[in-house]
């Protein structure tokens, strides 16, 4: 279980994080039958003067991982970096799960933000950042922060110009055409 990285609504202030979980079948070969359902399409939390809406839900499965090797070695691993072949779910359907396939759900979604992601402070955006709540390319792409990866720094004035181009952007995508 644990937070979702980028599942909360983009926001001057930011919302809350969606939860997710991965689990494998315990003390048998196999789950036969499961039934997987979703909340569709539309996000769950819609964000409010100006924030962006949170994610969606959804699921999905990594078949003949190597989960109980990683397990064993004590090793805590991200669903990406498990090997074995992904298999989207859809939001309602049928499946199962053998012994060292991994299911994954992001079974809440995160909270819509409120107001602006432009405004959002940068130094806020990069302790988010540093807080695994959000990525350093949604930092740059949502609140148009720059944060050097390998410092894990705010560079002032790069962000004061991704800024100003995506305000200029929004300018021009919002007038009419003649």
């Amino acid at each position: 279980r644990k937070q979702e990285r980028d599942s909360g609504g983009a926001g001057k202030f930011r919302g809350g994080t969606a939860l997710s979980f991965m689990y494998v079948p315990h003390g048998v070969s196999a789950i036969p039958q499961k039934i997987v359902h979703g909340y569709g399409i539309n996000p769950e939390d819609s964000g409010i003067s100006g924030g962006y809406p949170a994610p969606n839900y959804h699921t999905r499965i990594k078949r003949g991982t190597d989960i109980q090797s990683a397990l064993r070695k004590g090793a805590v691993q991200d669903f990406e970096e498990l090997t074995g072949e992904e298999e989207a779910l859809g939001s309602i359907c049928e499946t199962f799960q053998a012994e060292q396939d991994v299911f994954e759900a992001i079974f809440s979604s995160g909270g819509g933000g409120y107001g602006d992601p432009l405004e959002r402070d940068p130094h806020l955006v990069l302790q988010d950042a540093k807080n695994d709540l959000i990525s350093i390319e949604c930092a740059k792409s949502l609140y148009g922060v720059i944060i050097d990866p390998q410092t894990l720094a705010v560079d002032d004035e790069e962000t004061v110009r991704c800024r100003d181009a995506v305000r200029q952007e929004r300018k021009e995508s919002g007038q009419l055409q003649r």
